[in-house]
């Protein structure tokens, strides 16, 4: 009856398939039974990815590129001239129950480096909330270290009460120049969870001149092994930034933009999964 009753979310309406004829209604009666099985998969194994929980539309935009973000790595903090606050959504494959919402805030200063994030995922049957703090320190000029302490909660129609995790990352920044910049980042290093994931990223950014940068990933995740994901930044007119990067594993191409006007920033990301289709995230920042 469970599954019944999530299928009919997805699915409203009844479907006929033709065996002489594909038709329109086939393929996405196809595709929503596919997110229902990943929803049911995820319910089962009950483990959470932190490409759920935290959302940067930036870093969504250059291939999902996560230690270079300054929203995602908390060593990055550090190096940010301004506090921020900001808010994230995320949308995948457009079904409503694959959204994530995400709110931050970063606060550098002289003493401790510091943050704060809440996110919600999933719909009334499946949610993951999440609340997340950051510290962050220079050890010198060019290097900093920095921690996630994160609590995340899971509520599901296959539990009688909901479950609290508990997740530390670790992040490495080293700016060796103004043009050249290597980050890293650990996830899950310590947790409650007994089905732990540990995702290690490796980031480098060159900056060519003011106006084009070029950013490379590799990542080994415990569940996908081994990715790439490059990336290409160019500020257009100071105020536009045009952003494009690729997944090499999935092979999935993505793009953004972005306006800055005075102390805001705006953000709109897609991506485009050769089977599942168009992925879209829209991100506010305000710096003071």
């Amino acid at each position: 009856m469970v599954f019944l009753s999530i299928i009919s979310k997805f699915v409203p309406g009844k479907y006929s398939i033709n065996q002489n004829q594909i038709t329109m209604k086939g393929f996405n009666l196809f595709k929503n039974i596919l997110m229902c099985i990943f929803l049911l998969l995820s319910q089962y194994c009950f483990s959470v990815d932190d490409d759920l929980i935290i959302v940067d539309t930036r870093s969504f935009a250059l291939g999902n590129i996560r230690s270079l973000s300054s929203v995602i790595n908390p060593a990055n903090i550090s190096f940010v001239d301004k506090s921020e606050i900001g808010t994230s959504v995320l949308n995948r494959f457009g079904i409503d129950e694959l959204n994530t919402a995400y709110v931050y805030c970063n606060y550098p200063n002289n003493f401790i480096d510091c943050g704060v994030g809440l996110s919600t995922f999933g719909y009334e049957d499946y949610k993951v909330s999440s609340i997340r703090t950051s510290f962050a320190k220079k050890i010198i000029s060019q290097f900093s270290i920095g921690i996630n302490i994160m609590a995340v909660n899971k509520s599901s129609v296959f539990i009688e009460e909901s479950v609290w995790d508990y997740y530390s990352h670790l992040g490495l920044n080293y700016t060796f120049s103004e043009s050249f910049t290597a980050a890293m980042l650990a996830e899950n290093l310590l947790t409650t969870e007994t089905d732990n994931i540990i995702n290690v990223y490796l980031g480098s950014k060159y900056v060519f001149n003011e106006n084009i940068s070029l950013l490379v990933e590799g990542s080994y995740r415990t569940k996908d092994k081994f990715d790439l994901s490059l990336g290409f930044e160019y500020y257009l007119l100071e105020r536009f930034v045009i952003s494009s990067g690729v997944n090499v594993k999935s092979k999935t191409p993505s793009f953004g933009i972005t306006y800055i006007i005075k102390e805001w920033t705006l953000d709109a990301g897609f991506s485009l999964h050769n089977v599942l289709g168009l992925s879209s995230s829209i991100g506010v920042s305000y710096s003071f």
